[in-house]
């Protein structure tokens, strides 16, 4: 899964969830047919658990943004490790729910969260694949880096959602028609791509006072209580 979220923590303080990831062809030599007309761009990405207060319907906004930096399916990525990101593809604010089914295509499927993305970027790509970016993976790389997903930072009541990206419910589609037909097309995240988290503490802004005077070095506080926290947080020594 990768994590996507912010929301304020009552003894860590802030955290915010990031995660940037590679695509991948479902086909080589794609070919969308003479006369394209994009409909649609959607990044959809199934729902794996929420943590936070979804059940309190309190909304958040998501960024999707494409790779500024490439990143590398053999290189090494860590928590804290920066993500490059670059021109803005779309947003979306709604609600997270990982229960209810949706309906695409006349279809009843799994709950997922779907961003329109823009419309430009897709003929874009419809455009590269006139000229040969499309052909393969490693040409369809060197195209386009990836896309990260990034939280606003604007509803501290907010949610962590994980998404299981590697699901077939996962992935970004094209929609458009042709001369011939109206299709779509997609582009899946597998094991082959490359991609991380990357989770800001804030420097544990607002955090509790007790939590705070331990981590900055008072250990004679760590006899009644101790702070762990997960996604690069906080870790406990023992003497």
């Amino acid at each position: 899964v990768n994590l996507a979220g912010y929301y304020t923590d009552p003894v860590f303080g802030p955290l915010k969830a990031s995660f940037c990831t590679q695509l991948r062809l479902s086909g080589t030599n794609v070919n969308f047919g003479e006369n394209v007309v994009v409909d649609s761009v959607i990044l959809h990405l199934k729902y794996h658990s929420i943590y936070g207060n979804h059940k309190e319907n309190n909304k958040m906004t998501f960024e999707v943004f494409e790779l500024g930096d490439a990143i590398y399916i053999d290189s090494s990525y860590y928590s804290f490790s920066p993500i490059n990101s670059g021109r803005k593809l779309g947003s979306k604010t709604f609600l997270p729910n990982s229960k209810d089914s949706i309906i695409v295509g006349g279809k009843k499927i799994g709950a997922q969260l779907r961003i329109p993305l823009s419309k430009n970027f897709g003929k874009q790509i419809v455009e590269a694949s006139t000229m040969g970016y499309l052909s393969s993976n490693i040409t369809f790389e060197k195209f386009f880096r990836g896309l990260s997903v990034v939280p606003t930072a604007d509803n501290p009541k907010g949610s962590l959602i994980s998404f299981d990206v590697l699901s077939a419910s996962s992935g970004l589609s094209i929609y458009y028609h042709n001369d011939k037909d109206t299709l779509n097309y997609k582009f899946n995240i597998s094991t082959a791509c490359a991609r991380y988290n990357n989770f800001d503490h804030f420097s544990f802004s607002g955090s509790n006072p007790d939590f705070l005077a331990q981590i900055n070095g008072d250990t004679s506080l760590g006899q009644q209580k101790l702070y762990l926290q997960p996604l690069g947080g906080t870790e406990v020594v023992l003497k």
